[in-house]
Parts: structure tokens; C-alpha cells; sequence
């Protein structure tokens, strides 16, 4: 929780800044987020949703506006997700993602805003982190495990704050791809593997609007 809580101090930091400044590109906005996360685990028949982690999410979006109502968006986000289970003792599963959304927004207001659209995400790592037991705080790197790529649908709203340059949104992120790695699963049990595992996002957080 420290390091959403730097991130969102330094990019509402420099967002008020930029917001001041001249000559700076009008559609580009700062976006930050609190996270909770988990995953929809499936195996034949049986399926089994963790409990939510906290996470966090930032980076960069550029918004260009098609006509009164409709507009396209997109960008690059860092994301922080993950969920937490118990084997039998309590963990972290934790990913990090470099996200790149393609987004279709509507404008219902002039403070009152919907986007849908989809997402790529590209996992930089993968991390277990044991809660509790004998080997509590005991972190280890599952990268190999996991696909380096996930596709996901993203829904959210945005509400503007008058005569601010900040946004409040909300936001879901929905995996549609299995993230784990099939075949270095079975190089490490020996045997064949038929399960899944999809990553559900929720956000809440706030976007800065850079001045025209």
C-alpha cells in the first residue's frame, strides 16, 4: 500500500504542475489507481474465484475526441494485480503488467463520461509471496509459469471534477486469457495439466488532464 500511496502523491504532484504549464499537448492525461484484484481458477469441471488483494496502476493516456459524443483512447499503463489464496497457509500471487487499452468512450455529459473497449497486457513478472506459516515473507519468482501475454475487456466511467483538471473513475478489467504457462506447468508436475487461470481488475483512482 506504501507504493500506491507514492504514486498517487507524485503523479497528483506533477498533474496539478502540468495542468499550469503553457504549450502542453491538450489530450494527454496522468492516471492513477487503487487496485483489488483476483482470479477465476478453473480445473474440469470446478471452478473457484480467490479472495481480492490490493494492487495499484499508473501511466499515460491520449485522448482524441472524434466528434460531440464519441471519442478514442489509448495508452500505456503500469498494473499491479494479482490474488490471494491459501495452500494451506495464506499468499500473495502477485503480476505485474505493462498494459496497452484501446478505448471507445462516450460522453453522456460534460462531467459524466463511459468507455469500453480491450486491452494487451504484457506481463514483466510474477511473484508468490507466502503471508503466513513457517516461511512467512518468503518471496519467490514464478515468471517461468506464466504466458507473457493476456487480452482483457475493459469497462469504466469517468466523473469530472468542475473546473478541475482531475477525474474520478471507476473501472473493471476482465482477462479472457489463460495466464498460466501449460506446458512449463507440465515440465514441472510430469503430468498432463488442464487448468486455467483469469485475472479480474478492479480500479478506483484518478486521471489528470494536461492543460490545453
Amino acid at each position: 500500500m506504501r507504493k500506491s500511496f507514492i504514486l498517487f502523491s507524485f503523479l497528483l504532484c506533477f498533474g496539478s504542475i502540468a495542468f499550469g504549464q503553457e504549450n502542453v499537448l491538450s489530450r494527454i492525461k496522468l492516471q492513477a489507481a487503487f487496485n483489488l484484484g483476483t482470479t477465476t481458477e478453473k480445473s474440469g469441471i470446478l471452478s473457484k474465484t480467490h479472495d481480492l488483494v490490493p494492487g495499484f496502476s499508473g501511466g499515460a493516456l491520449y485522448y482524441h475526441k472524434l466528434n460531440t459524443e464519441y471519442g478514442l483512447e489509448s495508452g500505456i499503463l503500469f498494473n499491479n494485480t494479482g490474488m490471494e489464496g491459501a495452500d494451506p497457509h495464506r499468499y500473495k500471487l502477485m503480476f505485474n503488467f505493462l498494459t496497452v487499452p484501446v478505448l471507445f468512450r462516450f460522453e453522456i455529459t460534460n462531467s459524466f463520461q463511459l468507455y469500453a473497449g480491450g486491452g494487451v497486457s504484457f506481463l514483466i513478472n510474477a511473484y508468490q509471496k507466502n503471508i503466513s506459516g513457517p516461511f512467512q515473507d518468503v518471496r519467490m519468482d514464478l515468471t517461468p509459469m506464466f504466458n507473457r501475454v493476456e487480452v482483457s475487456s475493459i469497462l469504466g466511467a469517468d466523473f469530472n471534477i468542475p473546473k478541475s483538471p482531475v477525474v474520478i473513475f471507476l473501472q473493471a478489467q476482465r482477462g479472457h486469457t489463460n495466464i498460466i504457462d501449460k506446458d512449463a506447468i507440465e515440465v514441472l508436475i510430469g503430468q498432463e495439466f488442464d487448468g486455467s487461470l483469469k485475472t479480474f481488475t478492479g480500479s478506483l483512482g484518478f486521471k489528470f488532464y494536461l492543460k490545453k
